[in-house]
């Protein structure tokens, strides 16, 4: 009898994993291929690029580093300080003789999360055509701006976003990273589309105009995927997967992926706890044939005991393709370090709701609440 329950919710694993599979399949066309570059000369748009930091003495010099070396010739570059306490406003003041503008961030009011109102004041102080959000802890090539610049054109579009890679191999935090932008790709559909924070570009006229900045996601810890789904009701924004030509990578400490993904897991899969339970189910499904494999090989059901590697073998095939996205190599060396991953992201699952249940979610040394409902302009 259980042998015959376990085989019926072996059926809802591959139902899953042949979904998860197509998903991921059809991301491919999202991958970043070079196409005709505009050639516009003069006429090329000004880019702000905007960073808002707190604590990141880490990785701040060479992010400022990767920035000046990029050869896109309009750039202005504007950093903005978010009250840290170590050394992250000299080391982004020792930039200005290269151009880059310290901005140094006021008190946080009420209801607002930090990041979103550092990302708002950034807004005001910019001037460009378009504004370029991006983390600190992400890396880009001499060549990532122009060639964003050069698909938001040819794409006649407003936002777009761009999923990085992991390319620093000799750090555990890349082996045992959290499966934060496989939610992303999976769950991505065109009414509501996924956007990566780690970096975007927007027309700043329209973000100011039409979106009222921030104001409306101010204690949202993803204001960038609401900002999404209204520039996607107009057909003018872009989920992109980057590649080695473009040259979109991130740096992030397992601890602060970890943080990261206790923060936005329950937002990103809908905030309510029906949904938060229907997904941890569903992870508890995925995981169900690794134990039923130990279970069935050790009393000898060995048929059940294939089946089970059957659909534990299906499980890597959707996770191999997803690193094969997200890994700039050595993808399929991820099978090694896929069981540790699945449970941890499942212990993540828990830990996010119950760090909202308990109001205990904290960012950059701040407590955060659960953002109030509001849907994007029309």
């Amino acid at each position: 009898m259980l042998a015959l329950i376990i085989m019926e919710l072996y059926l809802i694993t591959l139902l899953i994993a042949l979904f998860s599979l197509v998903k991921l399949l059809s991301s491919e066309r999202r991958r970043f291929r070079t196409s005709k570059e505009l050639g516009i000369g003069d006429n090329l748009p000004t880019v702000s690029v905007c960073i808002p930091v707190r604590n990141e003495t880490q990785v701040m010099s060479e992010c400022l580093e990767l920035v000046l070396a990029s050869d896109y010739p309009k750039l202005e570059i504007i950093v903005l300080d978010d009250n840290s306490i170590d050394g992250t406003p000299n080391i982004v003041r020792a930039f200005a003789h290269a151009g880059v503008r310290f901005v140094s961030g006021d008190e946080l009011p009420e209801d607002w999360i930090g990041k979103n109102y550092s990302m708002k004041k950034l807004l005001e102080e910019s001037s460009g055509r378009y504004v370029l959000f991006m983390d600190a802890d992400t890396r880009i090539s001499s060549r990532t701006i122009s060639l964003l610049v050069d698909r938001l054109l040819e794409e006649r579009i407003d936002m777009l976003s761009v999923i990085p890679q992991r390319s620093d191999f000799n750090h555990a935090s890349t082996w045992f990273g959290h499966l934060r932008y496989l939610w992303d790709l999976v769950l991505h559909t065109e009414k509501k589309p996924s956007a990566s924070s780690a970096i975007w570009l927007v027309d700043r006229k329209r973000l100011l105009h039409d979106f009222n900045g921030f104001s409306l996601w101010r204690d949202s810890v993803q204001p960038e995927r609401h900002l999404a789904e209204g520039f996607a009701r107009t057909d003018d924004y872009q989920l992109i997967i980057s590649t080695p030509e473009l040259g979109v990578t991130f740096q992030k400490k397992w601890r602060s992926q970890i943080d990261s993904s206790k923060r936005i897991l329950m937002q990103r899969l809908g905030d309510s706890a029906a949904g938060v339970s229907l997904v941890i189910g569903l992870m508890l499904f995925v995981l169900l044939p690794q134990a039923g494999f130990v279970m069935f090989f050790i009393s000898g059901q060995y048929i059940e005991a294939v089946m089970s590697a059957f659909m534990t073998i299906m499980v890597m095939i959707v996770l191999l393709t997803f690193y094969r996205i997200y890994w700039t190599k050595r993808w399929l060396l991820s099978v090694f370090v896929m069981p540790v991953v699945l449970w941890q992201e499942l212990i993540l699952l828990f830990a996010s709701v119950a760090s909202y249940s308990r109001g205990t979610v904290v960012w950059k040394g701040r407590q955060i609440a659960r953002p109030n409902r509001r849907t994007a302009p029309d």
